[in-house]
């Protein structure tokens, strides 16, 4: 949950360092039952925020949802887009004086002198 914390301040510092969005999105999240058995397995993660939805719960939080026995709602959880969260990785690496060799393995990694 720390990590989760620390994503607004992190997001922010990077479209700040890039100028490019990463579409930071805290509306939580709602991991779907495939059946019973995953439904029960589900049940000791439910603590805390987190907690069992049966199926009305679940179509009330995504609407056009269709048939389901339910899941774990997670009221926390946030996202980002991944393809915007790279480029903006990447532009701020490079404005930040980094050399990004595109299609190139990575071999080491080191710090330049200040």
């Amino acid at each position: 949950m720390r990590a989760s914390a620390l994503w607004p301040g992190f997001a922010a510092e990077l479209e700040a360092a890039s100028g490019r969005k990463v579409f930071l999105d805290r509306s939580g999240a709602l991991l779907l039952a495939g059946d019973a058995v995953e439904l029960e397995a589900m049940r000791p993660r439910a603590d805390g925020t987190l907690r069992i939805v049966d199926p009305a719960e679940a179509r009330a939080l995504v609407p056009m949802l269709g048939a389901t026995l339910g899941g774990l709602w997670s009221p926390e959880e946030a996202h980002v887009d991944n393809r915007a969260l790279g480029e903006a990785l990447a532009v701020a690496f490079l404005k930040a004086g980094g050399i990004l060799n595109v299609n190139e393995a990575a071999w080491r990694s080191r710090a330049a002198p200040c």
